[in-house]
């Protein structure tokens, strides 16, 4: 997790909240129901096939990354966290390239949680002064990925025009659900 430099590209591969998202569909599909369509009920609970993270590893080894992390509890920006804490450095998030599925955004929307934050297994976060040529090859083997920030000398902050703090993450999004009254 520690060895991001300053200057290199924050890439993300897959999708934000894959494994909440998954979970949250498979224990809460009768809630769902009728909320969501059936096809992204389906497609979420799909979402547990995406769990890996050892394809992008692998490409990314090629590609000079110095530090990686499976976005577990904390989501992708607890995971952003980490990896800027480990290294002694600081991180710029840009929380608007940060991609989220459709049925991500729908259960979170239900449930009123962030997908940012939400466990996310199978999705990993890596460093590197390629970032470009990485998302690119994990492109081209069928790994979706995206440039998702910047590491810097110090501070950790969201977004790009207005700098807000990235904290420390706390509990991850799953265990903040109130479940809607019925």
């Amino acid at each position: 997790t520690g060895g991001a430099k300053p200057g290199q590209d924050v890439v993300m591969s897959k999708w934000a909240g894959i494994e909440g998202t998954s979970i949250l569909a498979h224990d809460y599909e009768t809630l769902l129901t009728g909320k969501i369509a059936p096809l992204y009920i389906d497609q979420a609970k799909a979402l547990s096939h995406y769990l890996s993270v050892m394809p992008e590893s692998k490409i990314a080894m090629s590609y000079g990354v110095t530090a990686m992390h499976d976005a577990t509890e904390g989501g992708i920006l607890g995971a952003c966290w980490e990896i800027a804490n480990a290294s002694g450095s600081g991180i710029e998030v840009f929380t608007g390239q940060i991609p989220v599925r459709e049925e991500t955004k729908l259960i979170c929307d239900f449930f009123a949680i962030n997908p940012q934050r939400l466990i996310a297994s199978g999705s990993m976060v890596m460093t590197t002064f390629e970032g470009v040529k990485l998302v690119n090859a994990l492109k081209e083997n069928g790994i979706h990925a995206a440039i998702i920030g910047r590491i810097i000398e110090q501070g950790m902050f969201m977004n790009e025009e207005v700098k807000t703090p990235l904290l420390q993450p706390d509990a991850d999004e799953i265990y903040k659900i109130k479940l809607p009254e019925q």
